[in-house]
């Protein structure tokens, strides 16, 4: 039944728990932007205010229902207190500090798309966005366990709060925060347990216990102890396990592969790890290389093969167990000649602790590669993957590269690529955007080879097509973004090499050259004699496209020279192509001009100036972390949409028992039967009724078809003897016996359980949240309606049929 009225004591100790509790697990976002205290103070101040207000209306008997809304509009207030002109606190409400608060909040989530996490200083705050999904986190945390007395499923909602950083940067979190959370979220429970105690009254039995004189079948502060001895039990196992059994993986803490200090470079998932770590504005050393080539340029980490219209992926490897880097000699580089002229350099690695990687820096192509380890190599793609879930972290390794020297009149007479390699590397998603093969076409109408179409789209993205270099735009590689980088419009054409790398990839695929996308680093800086390093701006993407004779080949559409990113494309893409093919279709976007001469493009490595005036695209894909937030904001809602049946049984069962009559007990005894699927048949007297439900009647048990009757749990029965009697007394009596309204709610509660004990697992869950009373009237009226009383001519009858 519903809860008695706690004091307002415990229910503001309860509250500031929870605020605190809700505010402990909301640190797990500080990895969201590096001024984290922008949006934690805020939310420090809501943590404490909005859960500390809905337990003083809650004590002032305001509807469960009302008071999240009461707290919507103060979080309100607080947004533009802290947003509105300007920041700092102390605003009202006027409606031009409205209009700034909601135009920070637009503001933020076109931040949260064009930049990765930590999101850096110096650009509009990401705080208004976070407040105020932390504020519903918190508006749903206090209705559940303060409102609704549901500690537990809170927990659920502080879970998805918990684990929406893990699931979007694959790192775990530190323990000292987990140990916080978890420790106010077993003190909540704790706290509503030893309320719900203290409110126990006699147990009722047939025969008093002997030995228990008062009644109570527990002793209520064993059982707290037990309680919160399980609780602690089970969080410390959650500490220590993961540390006693590392074959667990659990990784619950901060002791697994998550970064302890924000510097790191994580590599996960390639493309998305590469956008973040480009966005996030530092330059952090990564890769160190002593080596005899030249001119050490585009080393690769991995190769993604698969594009399925939302994202480019490495698809699935089932590599071999002997496919290791063990520095014996690697097969030969697919699809290449033995006639094309190759030279061998030798190269060390030297990898730095903020280098966490699953795949592992080499050559393209690679003689040998030897490295401690368990490090795979797949034959199709020749990148080398961690077999044991181990990061390329302060790893030292060695490796022989091979440079191909490919001509142009080389590929140009390249022949048809092999079935399986057309097949798998042509393959593209239904629906993407027609603008991508249209483009396609057009621009390569008219030339006769592979290569030549090639080259038209790399220096189509370098040069001819109006395309800019930037980071400052929004991010992704999706169809829905692959047609607004393509499109000329104010907000097309400019991104950065993810965004080239993938749309040549595509647009290549679209006109049959087999295609894929490298990632890896660029250009590195010169340390000494033949001693590089690679760091975080070095990172890169390329497309790779297949040629008989030649193999996998790299392009670079990334913009280079002023404002742009690369140096010069490769050399075997500047020599001047055929004429094309006149035909009917020749358009005037056939005839492209051919990329700058080398000795017109600077081969420095050129400096990444990111164009702060672009803006983003309205784009639906943007970085994760934003649709994870909505994803968040959408189960909070479920949640709450789920708790509105049994919420408005409570609120109805509420304000039956603040009559305190024996009609609105007979009520809810009626509606609880409702809500089990017990048969209560209307135009009964309340005898009839009675013996009707006690026939329903079982003792506590696990049958799956139990013994049903009155004589089954006499406690039961007897409860019900009293309620009738009351009714009746109530009903038809010249002065109604007053009866104590906590004797008639114990006697509700015997029965209902007794009716309880004798349905499935099934009708008990369906009674608790999908209520079948709500269907029919639930007035808690105090006497029946006029029309229900059956007219009598004898004043010696006995009434027998009584209202319901």
């Amino acid at each position: 039944m519903s809860r008695p009225r706690v004091s307002l004591r415990q229910g503001l100790l309860f509250a500031v728990v929870t605020g605190l509790t809700v505010w402990f697990t909301l640190l797990t976002w500080t990895g969201f932007a590096q001024e984290s205290g922008e949006f934690l103070t805020p939310l420090f101040v809501l943590a404490l205010v909005l859960p500390i207000g809905g337990a003083a209306l809650r004590w002032l008997r305001t509807p469960v229902l009302v008071v999240p809304l009461v707290q919507l509009a103060v979080a309100g207030l607080v947004l533009v207190a802290w947003f509105g002109n300007g920041s700092g606190s102390g605003h009202l409400p006027t409606p031009a500090a409205v209009a700034d608060t909601i135009q920070a909040i637009r503001d933020s989530v076109a931040t949260a798309r064009d930049y990765a996490s930590p999101v850096p200083a110096g650009v509009p705050t990401v705080a208004p966005l976070l407040v105020g999904c932390g504020a519903l986190a918190l508006i749903l945390v206090d209705l559940l366990a303060g409102g609704l007395g549901r500690v537990p499923a809170s927990g659920l909602v502080l879970l998805m709060v918990y684990t929406l950083p893990v699931t979007i940067w694959g790192r775990s979190i530190t323990w000292s925060v987990f140990v916080l959370a978890a420790g106010g979220f077993l003190v909540m429970l704790f706290l509503r347990e030893d309320e719900r105690f203290s409110q126990w009254g006699r147990q009722i039995t047939a025969e008093p216990s002997a030995a228990n004189d008062t009644g109570f079948g527990v002793r209520t502060g064993s059982a707290r102890s037990n309680a919160f001895t399980v609780g602690a039990t089970a969080t410390l196992a959650a500490l220590i396990l993961p540390a006693l059994i590392p074959t667990l993986s659990l990784d619950l803490l901060g002791n697994g592969r998550g970064p302890g200090n924000g510097d790191n470079v994580t590599i996960v998932n390639p493309m998305t790890d590469l956008r973040r770590d480009l966005k996030q504005g530092r330059d952090v050393p990564l890769l160190f290389v002593t080596t005899d080539q030249p001119d050490p340029s585009y080393l690769r980490y991995s190769v993604l093969t698969n594009f399925n219209g939302r994202e480019w992926t490495t698809g699935d490897r089932a590599i071999p167990g002997d496919q290791t880097a063990n520095g014996k000699d690697l097969p030969a580089p697919v699809g290449v000649d033995k006639s094309v002229p190759t030279t061998t350099y030798d190269a060390t690695y030297q990898s730095t602790d903020d280098f966490r990687s699953y795949w592992l820096p080499v050559p393209f192509p690679a003689a040998t590669v030897e490295a401690p380890g368990l490090w795979k190599y797949d034959r199709s793609t020749m990148d080398f993957l961690s077999g044991n879930n181990e990061f390329a972290t302060d790893l030292s390794y060695a490796a022989t590269g091979v440079d191909l020297d490919l001509t142009q009149d080389q590929l140009l007479a390249a022949g048809a690529p092999p079935v399986s390699i057309l097949t798998d590397f042509t393959e593209l998603p239904e629906g993407l955007p027609p603008l991508v093969r249209k483009l396609a076409f057009d621009l390569t109408v008219g030339r006769t080879t592979d290569f030549e179409r090639a080259v038209i789209l790399q220096n189509w993205f370098r040069s001819d097509g109006g395309f800019r270099y930037s980071l400052a735009t929004s991010s992704g590689n999706g169809s829905s973004d692959l047609e607004a980088f393509l499109s000329d419009g104010p907000n097309g054409r400019v991104g950065y090499c993810e965004q080239f790398a993938s749309a040549m990839a595509v647009m290549a695929r679209s006109i049959g050259i087999p295609a894929r996308v490298a990632v890896g680093f660029l250009i590195p800086d010169q340390t000494g004699v033949d001693s590089y390093v690679y760091s975080s701006k070095d990172l890169h993407a390329w497309p790779e496209l297949y040629f008989e004779g030649s193999g996998w080949v790299r392009f670079e559409p990334t913009p280079g020279g002023p404002g742009g990113r690369t140096g010069a494309a490769p050399a075997y893409t500047r020599g001047g192509l055929p004429e094309p093919e006149q035909t009917d279709s020749t358009s005037a976007s056939a005839s492209q001009s051919q990329e700058p001469s080398a000795a017109t493009a600077s081969a420095d490595k050129p400096t990444v100036a990111p164009d702060a005036g672009a803006t983003d695209s309205a784009d639906t894909s943007g970085f994760p972390w934003v649709r994870a937030l909505l994803l968040l904001l959408g189960l909070m809602l479920l949640v709450v949409l789920v708790m509105v049946p049994r919420t408005l049984r409570r609120l109805r069962r509420e304000a039956r028992w603040r009559l305190g009559t024996a009609e609105a007990a007979w009520a809810e005894l009626r509606d609880a039967a409702t809500d089990l699927g017990v048969p209560c048949p209307p135009g009964r007297s309340p005898r009839a009724t009675g013996d009707q439900l006690g026939e329903h009647f079982a003792a506590v048990g696990d049958l799956a078809r139990p013994v049903l009757g009155r004589a089954t749990d006499p406690v039961a029965s007897a409860a019900l003897e009293r309620l009738v009697l009351a009714l009746e007394i109530e009903r038809y009596a010249p002065r109604p016996l007053e009866v104590p309204t906590a004797q008639l709610r114990e006697d509700v509660i015997v029965c209902v359980s007794a009716l309880r004990n004798g349905v499935n697992d099934r009708r008990r869950r369906q009674a608790e949240w999908l209520p079948r009373s709500l269907l029919v009237s639930g007035r808690p009226s105090a006497r029946p309606h006029p029309d229900d009383v059956e007219s009598v001519t004898n004043s010696d009858q006995i009434v027998e049929h009584v209202g319901q």
